[in-house]
């Protein structure tokens, strides 16, 4: 972090910030990426286990638990802009 000035850590929005320096800390920005991603909001768990049912189907009930995890978070990232 040393390479990180003191004005630059003064953000209202950390995902924004990492959004910036993504290219900085490529690990972990990824990683904060992850990190925002879980939704705040019950209802919002709701919706994503609903969602998360159109993704494991009687055809693709192999997927492990970390390939749903991560195209649960591909998806979030599209639709939130983060991702183009």
């Amino acid at each position: 972090m040393a390479r990180t000035n003191k004005a630059d850590l003064d953000v209202e929005d950390p995902l924004e910030w990492w959004v910036r320096h993504a290219s900085d800390y490529p690990i972990l920005s990824k990683m904060a990426f992850d990190l925002f991603s879980y939704p705040a909001m019950s209802a919002e768990c709701e919706r994503v286990f609903s969602q998360t049912n159109k993704v494991i189907t009687d055809e693709r009930n192999r997927l492990s638990s970390g390939t749903v995890a991560a195209i649960e978070c591909q998806k979030h990232l599209l639709r939130s802009g983060m991702l183009a």
